[in-house]
């Protein structure tokens, strides 16, 4: 259980706050029983406890803290009111019982009529305890009954009635107004032992409702004699098996009484069969001091416990004896990791290896692991086991050694116990001349605007220890108008490094437009040149003139002329051509490639990469 105190904080009147307490049994090898659980108002509870825990099993308890705070109107009363309370847990824990602390705080509701009288959530059984005669085991005892009485002033809500091997219990109660009642009817039906003769047998009625005590139990026993028809096993458990996979045990039935017992019908529950056995079939009799056998099948339908009845009705007693049946369904799982094995490029006459990881993240071992390799691929260092257990792994090496050149694909197949195998491993590798090399794009893809360039980085690599000097070319494959390509540089040596290139896709050409015939316009010198004499003569004329009007105004004219002249002028004469003109690519899409080029020895080796172009 965690902490040992619940605090709910500060809750209005009339309302409700709720937390959930889990109790977990931690014992890996015994059964937890809890017996009784109680808590008063204004802290009541409910709970899914009741059977016993299995090892690492839970069960919850559910705490509602519903303060009740009603002042009058027009008092004075204190901002919160605290509320305490206990929480008591009885078990048969070393550490029972229990107990938790619980706090709450209530904010007050103003009501013209104050009420705070607390409700009474109680119930209180007839008897407390019942005992029953010797009853034979596969017998039934004669019934007891007793009764449930709410002696609160609330309704009371029974959510569960159960009780333990060897017993039986029915009832109509489900809703129990105050001052009412509802009833039980129980019976003590034993089952046979492993050790024959009489025993006692003890167990309990568990009650779960909404009551101030929401877990209650009611103590029962009886001492049981020994059937005529004694079986060998009281229960039968299988262990873990694989799910779909069959497993059997057998049980040994021997008539010890002096009578003849017929059998009527073996049947069992869950994922359990009767199966070959030498008992009688329907109908027939064991003699008396007879012994057959009975086999059982389990086949799990899926991982996990599973649990089962085995029922043996013969005349003997006049319930069916019965076997508790348990297994444990596991299921393997072979995890490859990675699931594809690619080797990349690897020179013919060269080799390379990779490695994989089989694991078993299921709950089964896995058995009979075979390995089996195709193509140029070879399992160069196989699994050094053939079993996996749950949570093993073990590693594969592949080596891959090409014959050829070109794209070498092949597989690993893994069989085994798994029941996904055989699991295949797609193997990818290729094959390439030795002393070559790779010629690759970064990006092989451009879309520009028309008019402008596309640029594209070319990588080239050497393989298998390839020197020398390799030539790059650029051809159109689907040529766009008015655009080309160009390499910079158009040829690289290759090395020890790789090298790199780039090819540009210019969408814009200059064309030169013709020529046309017309005057040469004077230039802004040659226009100068030309005034200069004419200025010389007008300015002596001026000066030497007879007139003093002249004198004053004739260089003020001739400035005024020389202007108008230099701002027209032009050329002197003669033809001349117009700036060329600018064609640029149409929008579409095109294609070039880059073809690389080399020898080794005699052999010639071209790479070529498409380069793909989308003017807009």
């Amino acid at each position: 259980m965690p902490g040992r105190l619940l605090s709910f904080g500060q809750v209005p009147s009339g309302q409700s706050s709720q937390q959930v307490l889990t109790l977990s049994n931690p014992s890996t090898t015994t059964p937890l029983h809890i017996r009784r659980i109680t808590s008063g108002w204004p802290f009541l509870s409910t709970t899914t406890c009741g059977a016993a825990l299995a090892p690492g099993q839970s069960c919850t308890v559910t705490l509602a803290y519903t303060p009740l705070n009603q002042v009058a109107a027009g008092s004075n009363p204190p901002p919160s009111s605290a509320d305490s309370g206990t929480l008591i847990v009885e078990s048969d824990a070393l550490s029972a019982p229990d107990l938790i602390d619980l706090a709450g705080a209530s904010t007050p509701a103003i009501v013209a009529s104050p009420a705070n009288t607390a409700p009474i959530a109680a119930f209180t059984p007839s008897q407390s305890s019942l005992t029953f005669a010797n009853t034979m085991a596969g017998n039934v005892s004669a019934p007891q009954t007793l009764t449930l009485d709410n002696t609160g002033t609330v309704t009371l809500s029974i959510s569960n009635i159960q009780t333990t091997p060897d017993f039986t219990v029915a009832s109509n109660c489900s809703t129990i107004l105050p001052g009412a009642s509802c009833g039980l009817t129980v019976t003590f039906t034993p089952q046979n032992s492993a050790q024959p003769g009489s025993g006692a047998r003890t167990g309990s009625i568990e009650i779960a409702s909404n009551a101030s005590t929401s877990l209650e139990f009611i103590s029962l026993s009886g001492v049981s004699s020994a059937s005529s028809l004694v079986l060998g096993q009281s229960s039968l458990n299988f262990g873990t098996v694989l799910v779909g996979v069959g497993s059997t045990l057998s049980v040994q039935i021997t008539n010890s009484g002096t009578a003849s017992a017929i059998f009527t019908g073996i049947t069992a529950t869950g994922d359990y069969a009767p199966a070959t056995n030498s008992c009688p079939p329907s109908g027939g009799t064991l003699a008396p001091g007879a012994t057959c056998s009975l086999q059982v099948l389990f086949i799990p339908t899926q991982t996990g416990t599973r649990t089962g009845t085995l029922a043996i009705a013969t005349s003997a007693s006049t319930q069916p004896l019965t076997i508790p049946l348990t297994g444990v369904g596991v299921q393997s799982h072979l995890q490859i990791a990675p699931g594809t094995l690619g080797f990349g490029s690897i020179a013919v006459g060269s080799s390379a290896s990779l490695s994989l990881t089989l694991v078993n993240t299921g709950t089964a071992p896995i058995t009979g692991i075979a390995l089996s390799d195709t193509g140029d691929y070879t399992v160069f260092a196989p699994c050094g086991v053939t079993t996996l257990a749950s949570g093993g792994s073990c590693s594969i090496t592949v080596a891959f050694a090409p014959a050829a050149a070109g794209t070498r694909t092949g597989a690993l197949t893994i069989a085994s116990s798994d029941p996904t195998s055989p699991a295949s491993v797609p193997l990818t590798g290729n094959g390439v001349a030795a002393g070559a090399f790779t010629l690759t794009a970064a990006s092989s893809s451009a879309t520009v605007a028309s008019g402008s360039p596309a640029t594209y980085s070319l990588s080239l690599t050497p393989l298998n220890g390839f020197t020398g000097p390799v030539v790059l070319n650029c051809t159109p494959v689907i040529a766009a108008s008015f655009a080309y390509c160009s390499l910079l540089p158009s040829s690289v040596t290759l090395g020890a490094t790789s090298q790199t290139a780039i090819a540009t896709l210019t969408t814009v050409t200059t064309v030169a437009s013709s020529v046309t015939s017309g005057p040469h316009r004077r230039s802004f010198g040659d226009t100068a040149l030309c005034l200069l004499f004419p200025a010389i003569i007008f300015t002596w004329k001026a000066r030497t003139s007879r007139h003093n009007a002249w004198r004053k105004v004739g260089p003020i004219a001739w400035s005024i002329v020389s202007s108008i002249a230099l701002l027209t002028a032009g050329g002197c004469g003669g033809t001349s051509v117009t700036p060329s003109n600018l064609r640029f690519a149409p929008s579409g899409s095109y294609q070039y490639q880059v073809t690389a080029s080399a020898t080794n020895g005699s052999l010639p080796i071209t790479r070529s990469v498409t380069l793909n172009l989308t003017v807009q």
